[in-house]
């Protein structure tokens, strides 16, 4: 896939079908995952439509579209005051790549927009949670430049947010 075939635009509400796609098969994937290390969590299929609305709302949270403008992943973040000691704060909450469009650079992309908008506001840092085992989540906010302490919690200070590197 070349470059010039994936765009990135703002979450819009009609969206939810396909980060819905997307988001189940996250949770399966999840589940299996959760399954192999004999632990059960109550999960679910179905991501909410007003929590969507909620990120839609931000203009902070972004998709990913092939050419035929199919959403092939999604990265969903909210501003936040006051995230260790940090005024300003863009929380991603979910970074989630279609698995047939995996390991093409679109959730570094997703993630390199979200810097884009925190560098045009003003915004302190960066944070999110990732799962322990999931490598290639800390893999992509690696070289994305996040510093990810314990392998659940990564961030982003101000100083490091631009996109040129």
């Amino acid at each position: 896939m070349r470059d010039s075939e994936v765009t990135l635009r703002p979450v819009q509400l009609a969206d939810y079908s396909g980060i819905s796609s997307i988001y189940k098969s996250v949770i399966e994937e999840y589940r299996t995952s959760l399954a192999e290390r004999e632990v059960h969590e109550n999960l679910s299929d179905e991501m909410d439509i007003e929590y969507l609305r909620s990120y839609a709302n931000t203009q902070s949270s972004f998709v990913a579209l092939i050419e035929d403008k199919s959403i092939v992943g999604f990265i969903l973040a909210r501003v936040i005051d006051w995230i260790n000691s940090q005024k300003k704060t863009l929380w991603l909450e979910y970074i989630a790549v279609s698995p047939n469009y995996r390991r093409r650079s679109i959730g570094l992309k997703l993630v390199e927009e979200v810097k884009r908008y925190a560098h045009e506001h003003p915004i302190d840092a960066l944070y999110t949670a990732l799962n322990v085992d999931n490598e290639p989540s800390k893999d992509l906010l690696i070289k994305a430049g996040f510093t990810v302490k314990d392998w659940r919690i990564a961030f982003l200070q101000k100083m490091k947010l631009s996109t040129e590197s």
